[in-house]
């Protein structure tokens, strides 16, 4: 099921932020690398669940976003590891099929527009 953004939820202090990418050691590597939700959805069913199997945290950090929702953060990170990456970040820059986690809570896959929440 694919969710919008909840625009409404907004985090007034620090977030906790961790970036996912697909592992380099699976055989589906080339199967879900850099491709769209509703593509991973197919090789993937379970996603959430699954995540660990597929997936390798690349990065972990906590931030003060001040007040903002979902949205603008999720919109930032993307800014930030394409544009900015901090040098001890390790993946590639953020594309489509990442996944963000937001203070242990929802998790959100980069899509080819925009982003989905993981239920």
């Amino acid at each position: 099921m694919i969710k919008k953004i909840k625009p409404e939820r907004v985090y007034k202090y620090g977030a906790k932020v961790e970036i996912y990418q697909v592992r380099n050691d699976i055989e589906e590597r080339h199967d879900i690398s850099f491709m769209n939700y509703g593509y991973v959805r197919k090789v993937v069913p379970n996603l959430k669940k699954d995540l660990k199997s597929y997936y390798e945290k690349k990065y972990e950090f906590e931030e003060d976003f001040g007040t903002h929702t979902n949205e603008e953060i999720l919109e930032m990170m993307f800014y930030k590891f394409n544009m900015e990456r901090p040098e001890d970040f390790k993946g590639h820059s953020l594309s489509t099929s990442d996944i963000i986690i937001l203070n242990d809570d929802v998790m959100w896959f980069c899509d080819s527009y925009g982003w989905q929440e993981l239920e």
